[in-house]
């Protein structure tokens, strides 16, 4: 899926499965692909790599990531918010490897960083991350031999390229001004749905409608963001003001106390609110691994009319 992000992206990557085998030589084409690279970008996984004999026992990747900046390339890591969450084949499997892999991933969270917990998030990070670069860092890229002598034709190209990512920087932006295509086929309004909440022997569904979920929810989106807490709270807090399906005259006392809303429910609430375009999540400030939801640019403006008072 990275190799794919990049290609559509216009990028040639180069990869350590098209070096040789042999130690001398894999060093040497690893530095001349390096040289001839515009950017660097790193993806440790949550395993160290392989060993350089040479090199004191030094990963290859980390030898790349050490060389890329010291001739100045732009880099980019996108780091696992987890990696002990991965499965046993693809972490470290005795205590040396994984300090020579703590190490170097509290080096790549020093500089330029993203964290990624899943396959969506990683392929995101990739797109995000060569975007910037190529704002912040622009670089010409390939070009034909024929044309390497026109110093004048590249300086035009280079300045079209510049132009056209901040053409698409903007477009992205005034599209977050707006709901997503086809979103009016989505369910917002009167459409029914649930929220399962777990008790000690059971598990409750309330039944709500969308109106009511994004009236509950899109308003903590506003200003800083709403945590996983507080959309838990806030939803455990509007379950219990609708029905139960299971005993549609009240929850009986002795059922025991409500354990919270389950994940899953939370998770297909927050994806409905993704895909109408109201919120998009962003890494939590406490650290990897957590989320804080904020209104986009669209949500805000509706859940600022969900809350403004109305008129007499």
């Amino acid at each position: 899926m990275v190799i794919s992000a990049l290609l559509q992206m216009d990028c040639f990557p180069a990869g350590m499965e098209l070096f040789p085998a042999s130690d001398q030589d894999s060093w040497s084409l690893i530095k001349s692909v390096i040289e001839d690279s515009d950017y660097y970008l790193v993806i440790p996984g949550g395993r160290y790599g392989s060993v350089s004999e040479s090199a004191a026992g030094r990963g290859y990747t980390d030898l790349e990531y050490e060389y890329a900046l010291s001739k100045g390339k732009p880099a980019m890591a996108l780091v696992h918010a987890n990696p002990r969450s991965l499965p046993g084949e693809k972490i470290e499997q005795n205590d040396e490897g994984r300090r020579r892999f703590d190490g170097f991933r509290a080096e790549l969270r020093q500089k330029n960083c993203r964290h990624w917990s899943n396959l969506s998030e990683l392929t995101a990070g990739v797109f995000i991350s060569l975007l910037h670069l190529k704002k912040t860092r622009p670089a010409v890229g390939w070009i034909r031999s024929t044309d390497s002598g026109d110093e004048q034709l590249k300086d035009e190209v280079l300045s079209v390229r510049r132009e056209l990512e901040a053409a698409k920087l903007a477009l992205q932006e005034l599209r977050r001004h707006d709901p997503p295509p086809d979103s009016e086929k989505l369910a917002k309004g009167r459409e029914r749905t649930e929220i399962a909440v777990a008790y000690p022997d059971h598990i409750l569904h309330f039944e709500c409608n969308w109106a009511q979920v994004i009236s509950c929810l899109l308003p903590l989106t506003l200003g800083g963001g709403a945590d996983e807490d507080s959309v838990h709270t806030a939803l455990f807090s509007l379950a219990k003001d609708n029905p139960c399906l299971e005993f549609r005259s009240g929850v009986p006392e002795d059922i025991g106390p409500p354990g919270g809303v389950l994940k899953s429910s939370v998770g297909r609430v927050m994806n409905q609110l993704v895909a109408l375009g109201f919120i998009e999540g962003v890494p939590h400030p406490s650290g990897p691994g957590r989320t804080l939801w904020r209104a986009t640019p669209y949500g805000a403006r509706e859940g600022c009319l969900m809350v403004a008072d109305l008129a007499w």
